[in-house]
């Protein structure tokens, strides 16, 4: 598998949000960090087989923190909850893509 990197990101910098959406799938840290074998074992956010767009991850940000990662329908419920309005949010349609952490891995030889 190649390297895609998907166009866009946050144009509209009046909207304090910004929602990553249409991903295949969401790879994240939760559980921390991992070494050795471990380091296989991440945690996965898969769309649903059925096509249902509620049941697909997004990422959610506000003010550049992410506040939710999650099934879309469980995310957008929560954000509405918590006072953040989905109207400020920009969207990036991440088009069936694997969304993952930027990871770094600073070393010297």
């Amino acid at each position: 598998m190649s390297l895609r990197v998907i166009p866009g990101g946050r144009g509209d910098t009046s909207a304090p949000g910004f929602l990553v959406v249409g991903a295949s799938e969401v790879v994240t840290m939760a559980g921390g960090l991992r070494v050795g074998s471990m380091q296989a074992e991440v945690a996965r956010l898969t769309a649903d087989d059925g096509g249902d767009v509620s049941t697909a991850p997004v990422i959610a940000t506000w003010d550049d923190r992410i506040v939710g990662v999650g099934p879309r329908a469980d995310i957008e419920r929560f954000l509405e909850a918590e006072g953040y309005p989905l109207g400020r949010f920009a969207r990036l349609d991440a088009r069936g893509g694997a969304v993952t952490p930027g990871l770094v891995d600073p070393h010297t030889h």
